[in-house]
């Protein structure tokens, strides 16, 4: 009897390893807290799923061109979404093992100097710069893709440190800048393509020293995508035009139809290639 035992036991054991067999299901948490100068409350976090590791890497890039950038909504799926808690606490729970990412959108502390894009850690942060439909200053954090192995729950904090603050342009400042700009619309409308990107290219530096006016601001980027355009650097002017769609949506319904104008134009020009 106790050989029969045996061989049953054995056969069992040997049928629980074979192909197709099903194993038990892994399950981990994704928990973290955010902080902006105090815990950010009432933030909406999402989590996405991505398909494999080339889907990671895509994401990880930050792909601007329109063949990757369909590839990737194809791999990428929206999985939950929560709210910080009054201590700005977070959690997904009974997540299967695979690659996710976690992405932020909360009021910011401050009033912003303009739009802001920036890494920090491995976190991509973006601040349009102006109200929202709420009368709120909105930001959005990025995370990098990450695997959760389903052993262990991953910790996905997130500790924003102010970038620095840009001084207020000078009305003398402004005024020069503005002759800059014209000139520079001028060299480009004249077929000086050339001396007029060149021109933007240091006009767009100065942006980054000095807070200038929205309007400046928006015009640099606006005329800089067109010069880039007009060159056939088609990539870099859709790259340059996406500043100047965030700073449109804060200005007049003339300069968002503009602005989206452009963008059909070079979008246009990037699926002929």
């Amino acid at each position: 009897m106790s050989r029969i035992l045996c061989v049953f036991s054995c056969l069992f054991a040997l049928l629980g390893t074979l192909p197709g067999r099903e194993q038990a299901v892994k399950f981990a948490s994704v928990t973290g807290t955010l902080f902006d100068r105090g815990p950010i409350t009432d933030a909406e976090i999402d989590l996405q799923s991505l398909a494999d590791e080339h889907c990671a890497k895509l994401f990880a890039s930050h792909v601007k061109n329109t063949e990757p950038q369909q590839e990737l909504k194809k791999c990428i799926q929206d999985v939950a979404s929560t709210h910080s808690d009054a201590d700005g606490h977070y959690r997904f729970s009974d997540l299967t093992p695979g690659w996710y990412a976690v992405n932020i959108v909360w009021s910011i502390a401050v009033k912003p100097i303009g739009p802001q894009t920036f890494e920090q850690g491995e976190w991509l942060i973006i601040s349009p710069g102006y109200r929202d439909k709420t009368g709120k200053y909105d930001a959005f954090a990025q995370g990098k893709p990450f695997f959760l192995t389903g052993e262990t729950d991953i910790v996905k904090d997130f500790l924003l440190v102010s970038s620095p603050v840009l001084k207020p342009a000078t009305k003398n400042e402004e005024t020069v800048m503005t002759g800059r700009l014209v000139a520079a619309i001028e060299d480009a409308g004249g077929g000086y393509t050339k001396e007029a990107i060149s021109r933007f290219s240091w006009i767009n530096k100065e942006l980054e020293r000095r807070e200038y006016s929205l309007w400046t601001r928006w015009s640099a980027h606006y005329w800089y995508a067109q010069a880039l355009l007009d060159s056939g650097k088609l990539q870099n002017a859709l790259e340059v035009l996406r500043t100047a769609e965030q700073e449109a949506g804060a200005l007049s319904e003339k300069q968002r139809e503009q602005t989206a104008e452009l963008s059909r134009q070079i979008q246009e020009k990037l699926s002929k290639k």
